[in-house]
Order: C-alpha cells, then sequence, then structure tokens
C-alpha cells in the first residue's frame, strides 16, 4: 500500500526529531519563510544536542501521524489523504503532467505540447496536475512574472520558445526551493538585509505585493480571482 496525499489549499506537514533529523517545520500551508532545519520533539527551533523522547501528543485533527527512531510527521487539513494500491497510484499518475522536480528526457517536450495545444489562459494552465504537475500559487505568479508572460494569454497563442523558458524558469524556482527549504523568488540584490533567511516582504516580485509598485518597473501590481484562487502579475511588465 502507498499514501496518497494532495494538500490542497490548507493541508500541512509537521516535523519534528533529534539532531539527526533535519527538515523544514512545516510544508504546506502555512509555509514560513527562513525555519530552522534542525527540531526538538514539539517542532520549535533547538540546537543539535537535543535529547529526544518521541513526538508529542498530537495537536488538533491530525490525519496521518509517522514516527521513526529519530523524528515524526503530522499530517492536518489535506484535501486528499489514501492509503491506496500501487495499481491506483499508477493511474493517479497516468492523470498528472511532468513534474518539474524530476525532469526527466522528454518533460520539457510533453510539458509544451500540452501547454500549446489549449486556448485555456496560461495562469490557469499553470495550475491544472494534467498539464504541469506540483506548481502551486506562489510559483505561477512569480514564473509568469520573471518571464514578462500575461497571465491570461491562451496556452494555445504561445510560441514553442516562451514555453521552453516557462518550463525552464520552473525547473529551476522549484529546485531552489527545494535547496533552501523556502521560496524565495527575488535576487539578494533586492534584499535589503542581505540575508534570505531574514526576508520581509522581499521574497517574491508580485505574490501578495497587489497594490505595491513593481521592483521590475514601478507599475502597480495587480491581483485577480482566477480559477478561484488569486493571481499576482504586473500589468507593466506582463503585457
Amino acid at each position: 500500500m502507498l499514501l496518497h496525499v494532495h494538500l490542497g489549499l490548507y493541508g500541512a506537514w509537521s516535523f519534528g526529531g533529534d539532531e539527526s533529523f533535519t527538515g523544514a517545520s512545516s510544508i504546506g500551508a502555512p509555509r514560513r519563510i527562513g525555519e530552522r532545519e534542525t527540531f526538538s520533539q514539539d517542532g520549535s527551533a533547538e540546537s543539535p544536542g537535543s535529547s529526544y523522547a518521541g513526538p508529542p501528543e498530537p495537536v488538533g485533527a491530525v490525519r496521518v501521524r509517522l514516527v521513526s527512531a529519530n523524528g515524526w510527521a503530522d499530517l492536518r487539513g489535506a484535501t486528499t489523504c489514501a492509503a491506496i494500491t500501487e495499481a491506483e497510484a499508477a493511474a493517479v499518475l497516468a492523470r498528472l503532467g511532468p513534474d518539474p522536480l524530476h525532469n526527466r528526457p522528454g518533460d520539457r517536450e510533453e510539458f509544451i505540447r500540452r501547454l500549446l495545444r489549449r486556448k485555456t489562459a496560461v495562469g490557469l494552465l499553470l495550475m491544472d496536475q494534467s498539464v504541469v504537475a506540483g506548481i502551486g500559487n506562489i510559483y505561477r505568479a512569480e514564473v509568469l512574472f520573471r518571464q514578462r508572460v500575461d497571465p491570461w494569454t491562451p496556452g494555445s497563442s504561445l510560441n514553442i520558445e516562451t514555453a521552453g523558458r516557462l518550463w525552464d524558469d520552473t525547473v529551476a524556482a522549484m529546485s531552489d526551493g527545494v535547496r533552501d527549504g523556502r521560496i524565495v523568488t527575488t535576487p539578494s540584490a533586492l534584499w535589503s538585509g542581505g540575508n534570505a533567511g531574514a526576508l520581509d516582504g522581499e521574497a517574491h516580485f508580485v505574490y501578495k505585493r497587489q497594490g505595491q509598485p513593481c521592483r521590475r518597473c514601478g507599475d502597480v501590481v495587480g491581483m485577480a480571482e482566477i480559477g478561484a484562487r488569486k493571481l499576482y502579475w504586473c500589468p507593466g511588465c506582463q503585457n
């Protein structure tokens, strides 16, 4: 049996463990910038060498708890949480588009093919799991901004070069997020403190920056509902 989890908007994993257990304190909603990577048994940041006596009592509606000799993980609020067979898992995977974090040979070309065949707005297509797997709302907004693509452009109106750049930048951005344990899409030149771990509203170009000046052109960052999610973009840079 395999565990099938889809975090959705509100799902989150929380973790804790001894000094040999490393990882972010949470994955999902909410996601905190600059999280420490070693945690005590209650999930709070603690220096290496702390004793570990097992996981704390569950807090809230824990859907799944995973426990090892060195750490634990709790799941709450997930849209999907089910034990499934390998055949069922294969069927789920078959419905998904290419995964930028895997970036296997042929994935780039398959993404381009799926994107260009649809007349739907590219801002929606990047959140469609049958087109590309795993892009969340932050990466959707930030990659479209970084590549200067209007979110309302139909996928079929994009050219192959632009579609390829969207894939390449998504691979780079998501890989950086996995490496760093946080989502930071701006360059260090824009960080007033010079430290990614201490960023305060400087981690992104447009995400949750509606009404503020664009970091690139100075135009006002916009926000609109698209596909029941908030979309952030710069009308000046993305036209």
